[in-house]
Parts: structure tokens; sequence; C-alpha cells
């Protein structure tokens, strides 16, 4: 059954990973990071479908896990619903059925995908307008302090033409004062 099964898997995907017990399925899950999709039975040598689920639902409860079985007892079912299972498949597998509930898997992995592919795109966006805002705040900073800058300047120059005024003014009087005959040479 279980070459069967990597047959039909392979025939639709590039890279099918088999495990031979639960034990060798949980070494090749924490050995590979691009796992998609895990299938699983119920019973396995050394470790359980349960049990598997278990151990990657405290590292990964995203991960998509379909549970194949001959087992129809409602505890099974009830505990793989509890953990987050995406599907179940019932054996002898019915291709049809096992088509469309691997089809509504692979459709909620693509939307998961592209999710996580526009949070990228959008975070790279927020991180890029964040740097245009400050590089922005940066310039007004500066256009600040250089506007004080000419107030401060104004002020001072307004305070060295005061004197340079006054000495004009008495100097303009000298001249009134001499034109109009009050002082002489």
């Amino acid at each position: 059954a279980r070459l069967e099964m990597t047959d039909v898997l392979s025939s639709i995907f590039d890279d099918v990973l088999v495990a031979v017990d639960g034990l060798d399925a949980i070494e090749k899950y924490k050995n590979n990071s691009n796992i998609d999709l895990i299938i699983t039975d119920i019973k396995m040598p050394n470790i359980n479908g349960i049990e598997l689920i278990k151990e990657i639902r405290e590292t990964d409860e995203e991960i998509s896990i379909a549970v194949l079985s001959a087992y129809s007892e409602i505890d099974y079912f009830l505990e793989t619903i509890q953990l987050g299972i995406d599907g179940y498949i019932i054996k002898p597998v019915n291709l049809k059925q096992f088509l469309k509930v691997l089809k509504s898997i692979l459709k909620r992995i693509y939307i998961k995908k592209e999710n996580e592919t526009y949070k990228h795109k959008l975070e790279h966006i927020v991180e890029e307008e964040i740097s245009k805002r400050k590089h922005q705040e940066k310039i007004l900073f500066q256009q600040s302090k250089l506007a004080a800058m000419g107030e401060m300047i104004d002020a001072v120059a307004h305070q060295w033409k005061q004197p340079l005024n006054i000495m004009n003014m008495n100097t303009d009087m000298l001249e009134f004062d001499y034109e109009d005959g009050i002082i002489n040479e």
C-alpha cells in the first residue's frame, strides 16, 4: 500500500519522502524544513500516526496533515480532528475521494504560501516607506536647523547694524546741521 501510494503521489508531486514507520517519519520531518504536507496512517510500527501528529504539532501547528487509515473508529476521528488534521482518507483508497481531499489541502497550502509571499512583499514595502519617512524627517530636521540658524544670523546682523545705523544717522544729522549753519567746519 505504501509503494502504491508513493507511485500515485510521485506522479503528482516532484519530491515525495517516504517513511517506513513513525520514528522514521519524525526523523525525516526534522531533517527537512521544506515539507508542505504529511500523509500518515494511524497504525504504524514504533510510533503510531496520532503520536506522530502530536510530535509534529508541538513544533508546527500550521503544517498540513492528512490521515490515511482503514480505522473508522470514532475515537481516532475525534482525536485527529482535535489535533488539527486537514483531511481524512479511508482505506481502501477511493481515488476520487483521495484527489478531492488532496485538492482541498493543496488549495489551502497554495493560499497560505501566497499570503506569506504577499506578507513579505508588504513588509518590504513598509520597511522602504519607513526608511523614506525617516530620510524625509532627517531632511526636515536639517531644514529646520538651517531656518533657525538663518533667523539667528538675521538677529545678529540686526544687532551689528544697529550701531552702524546710529552712526549713519548722526553723520546725516551733522550734514544737515552744517547745511543749516548750526555747526561750522
